[in-house]
């Protein structure tokens, strides 16, 4: 398991401006900033930990709703920043 929280993902995202970030297995967190990817860092995320930092995000009924449908759609708002975030598995894993 990867020491990092959603949190920490989310403001390193706004203080880099990145317009996206992509949290998927086998790969860094990445950021998109001036329309390319970018990773976060050199840590590379496991099925495990993606599903960890993404379930952060989530209440039990909307956890519930995403296993069932295995794609999910929702907004998170911040003090200053609001979040849009799609969750979605492809082919039995975790997908951007």
């Amino acid at each position: 398991m990867v020491n990092i929280n959603m949190a920490q993902v989310l403001e390193d995202a706004v203080r880099l401006e990145a317009t996206d970030i992509h949290i998927v297995p086998d790969l860094p967190v990445m950021h998109r900033r001036a329309g390319r990817l970018q990773p976060a860092s050199e840590v590379v995320l496991s099925a495990n930990d993606t599903r960890r930092l993404c379930y952060a995000l989530l209440d039990a009924d909307q956890i519930r709703s995403f296993e069932t449908g295995l794609d999910l759609d929702l907004i998170k708002t911040g003090q200053e920043h609001r979040f849009r975030i799609n969750l979605n598995i492809s082919n039995g894993r975790w997908a951007p």
